[in-house]
């Protein structure tokens, strides 16, 4: 297993704890818990495929027990629920749709491919040195052009190209840990760190690439455009190098201080 499957599945029982390195703050950064609660859903859901997931993070996990629930199974689609509990305290909690293929469905693309340049033309930044989180080491980044954090710029955007320092085929726990552990992009209209939180992600899954290539890097782009009495909402999306759109997600961040 990879670090992050490693950091994002937990044991027969349940348990999961993290080590400093994967943290955000006082504990383990979103995307992997998020991982972690999608992994406890799929294991009941056998055959069918996560369309859409959204998780509430309540508090702060540096270990946790991960309980799911099938709340209904129709012919094609499955409700569930899982949570990620600590000594009776409710850490996130998360709902999910999994379901099998439609064939006679409509298929179409029609998201313009970004302008953006290829990773291999953009510069790798460590963003550790730059004063992100721990968790960002297991990760490598090659930012394109646009505003940097922290440099009081109008926008707030973010693009990046992005993929786990050990190689690891695309799955939707990865899927969702990439479009959380990129810098959030109301950074870029600070001029100095603020301490942020996540209150809540919102995933849809689009088109998973089929037979991914283990080392591909990923394009994941994000802004806001709308923000008020300390919160900010957050829109996601990741892009393979092919230009297929895999994912889109909406997510709310309190700023903190």
């Amino acid at each position: 297993m990879t670090p992050f499957e490693l950091a994002t599945t937990p044991d027969p029982h349940g348990h999961l704890s993290w080590a400093e390195g994967w943290f955000q703050g006082r504990g383990a950064y979103g995307g992997a818990v998020a991982a972690a609660l999608w992994r406890s859903m799929a294991a009941l859901a056998p055959g069918r495929s996560c369309r859409s997931l959204t998780v509430h993070f309540a508090a702060p996990p540096t270990r946790a027990t991960f309980t799911a629930k099938l709340e209904r199974e129709g012919s094609r689609v499955s409700q569930l629920s899982a949570r990620a509990e600590h000594e009776g305290q409710v850490l996130s909690l998360a709902l999910a749709s999994f379901a099998r293929p439609r064939p006679d469905g409509p298929v179409f693309a029609r998201d313009p491919i970004p302008e953006i340049p290829g990773h291999e033309h953009c510069v790798e930044v460590d963003v550790g040195a730059l004063g992100a989180p721990r968790c960002t080491q297991h990760f490598r980044y090659r930012l394109a052009p646009g505003p940097l954090p922290f440099s009081g710029a109008e926008r707030a955007r973010i693009d990046l190209w992005c993929r786990p320092e050990v190689p690891q085929v695309l799955d939707v726990g990865l899927l969702v840990g990439l479009l959380d552990v990129r810098p959030p992009p109301i950074l870029t209209t600070f001029t100095r760190p603020r301490e942020l939180a996540t209150v809540d992600l919102r995933v849809q899954v689009l088109a998973m690439p089929e037979a991914p290539d283990p080392g591909a890097w990923w394009l994941v782009r994000a802004w806001s455009s709308q923000a008020g009495e300390g919160y900010v909402e957050e829109q996601h999306e990741l892009w393979s190098e092919q230009g297929v759109l895999v994912a889109r997600a909406q997510q709310v961040v309190a700023v903190l201080s």
